[in-house]
């Protein structure tokens, strides 16, 4: 009797693939702002983000670094409002308001209770359109970001990170520190910051996104009803152009940096672009190597041969490019095992066919991933907001549902071979100078492709 009834669930349990639809709809108010409704009544909250087309790439080489401190200022006060007062405000209201920018868009974002949704609103609405930039204010955020340059340069990991770019995009937006430079920020100053404000926040460029327990039409009245600034609704301009055509050269760069307890470690090169039709498949194909505990990476350097302190591999797509990367630390003495052993796994998944079951572990951790995501209103309101700039977010994320599902294996080593490339592989390497250099030179490491030093007190 028992192994008939579970028999019987197992035969009627649903498709892993038929998860419940996400309901969000996009549209312009009467006031030109452009909004997303996504209406979600399991709890009494309400998660407001105003997300725009102010992302890192945005920045000029002259003024790199505005984009970045952009969001932190718009707490500063507003044409209605002292930066006390928006703290007060806040506080008041019960919120959380976070503020902060990657390389494709900035948000300014605010969590509360739906009864305090009205408020809330017009607070967000108040510091994304009409904010001041003191000039002290703007100041003390150049000495922040100067900071943390200062950190970044005595932080292996984050050496690692930013050499590994340069060395895939060059000179390109992509390949440039997305916090500025020492030049940069000293030259910045209040009318910089205002006039990249005015360029890029407008409603034109931006979405207000909506997630939580409201009810759309009476969001849409209230939302229509708030004085905006002069809106464009032609189509966003477009990002500005990439530099120059960059391809990188191969090879084994070797950061020296003083002191270093374990070497940070780095491979990849560049990858495709976010609008690439190949980019679901390339992501269980990146989940079969890279992501988990249990992927191949990890199972091999961390588990199998004990090389490893963190290991997992990366395909990030940007509007205009993107790059694969592999990223570990090491105990300095296994750097060169570590990178061979990289080097092996990317082969074999050119070269050997992929298991089914190990596919299908891959897609179910993708889905799983989504699903965890669109389970609470902050995971929706991220997801959402960065892809309404581009497209209707549910058809958006309903193609890439069917396009990981649809991945088969015999795809995968064809997929691989297409766009994992071994020989064109950029090594960054970085940690302590003595041990590194004999290391990769007893290893004949370099016989593949040259090596290069650089060093960094």
């Amino acid at each position: 009797m028992t192994g008939s009834g579970a028999a019987s669930f197992v035969a009627q349990a649903p498709d892993t693939w038929d998860r419940p639809p996400l309901v969000a709809v996009r549209r312009t108010l009467a006031n030109g702002l452009r909004v997303v409704l996504a209406e979600n009544h399991a709890v009494p909250l309400v998660w407001l983000n105003w997300v725009c087309q102010a992302g890192f790439e945005w920045d000029s080489p002259a003024l790199a670094g505005v984009a970045a401190m952009t969001p932190s200022l718009l707490r500063e006060g507003t044409a209605h409002r002292s930066a006390d007062q928006i703290t007060e405000d806040v506080d008041n209201l019960g919120a959380n308001l976070v503020a902060g920018a990657d390389w494709d868009a900035a948000f300014l974002n605010l969590d509360l209770l739906s009864a305090d949704f009205a408020a809330g609103a017009e607070l967000l609405i108040d510091m994304a359109c009409h904010p001041r930039f003191p000039e002290a204010a703007v100041a003390r955020a150049c000495r922040r970001q100067l900071a943390e340059i200062d950190r970044r340069h005595r932080d292996p990991r984050a050496i690692a990170d930013d050499e590994l770019a340069r060395a895939v995009h060059g000179p390109n937006v992509y390949g440039r520190s997305p916090i500025g430079t020492r030049a940069t920020l000293e030259r910045i100053d209040a009318a910089d910051v205002a006039a990249f404000h005015r360029a890029r926040y407008t409603p034109g460029d931006s979405y207000l996104v909506v997630a939580g327990n409201f009810d759309s039409e009476e969001a849409a009245d209230l939302l229509g009803s708030f004085k905006l600034p002069t809106v464009s609704l032609a189509s966003p301009s477009s990002s500005p152009a990439l530099a120059v055509d960059v391809d990188p050269s191969p090879g084994i760069r070797v950061v020296v940096v003083r002191p270093a307890t374990h070497t940070e470690l780095r491979i990849g090169h560049a990858g495709v672009a976010r609008d690439s039709e190949d980019l679901p498949a390339l992501e269980v194909l990146n989940a079969v190597l890279g992501r988990g505990p249990s992927s191949r990476l990890a199972v091999r350097l961390r588990q199998r041969e004990g090389l490893t302190y963190h290991v997992g591999s990366h395909v990030t797509a940007r509007r205009r490019g993107g790059h694969f990367v592999v990223d570990t630390g090491v105990a300095t003495h296994a750097a060169p095992a570590a990178l061979a052993a990289i080097r092996r796994e990317i082969d074999d998944l050119r070269e050997v066919p992929v298991p089914a079951a190990e596919v299908e572990q891959a897609k179910r951790s993708l889905l799983g991933a989504e699903l965890q995501r669109f389970q609470n209103l902050f995971g929706t309101g991220v997801a959402i907001g960065p892809v309404a700039l581009e497209s209707d977010p549910v058809r958006h994320f309903d193609r890439r549902r069917q396009a990981i599902a649809a991945v088969e294996p015999e795809a995968l080593r064809e997929l691989a071979r297409r766009y994992l490339h071994p020989d064109g592989l950029v090594a960054v390497v970085v940690g302590p100078a003595e041990v590194l250099k004999s290391q990769f030179r007893s290893s004949g490491a370099q016989g593949r492709e040259p090596l290069f030093f650089e060093s960094i007190s």
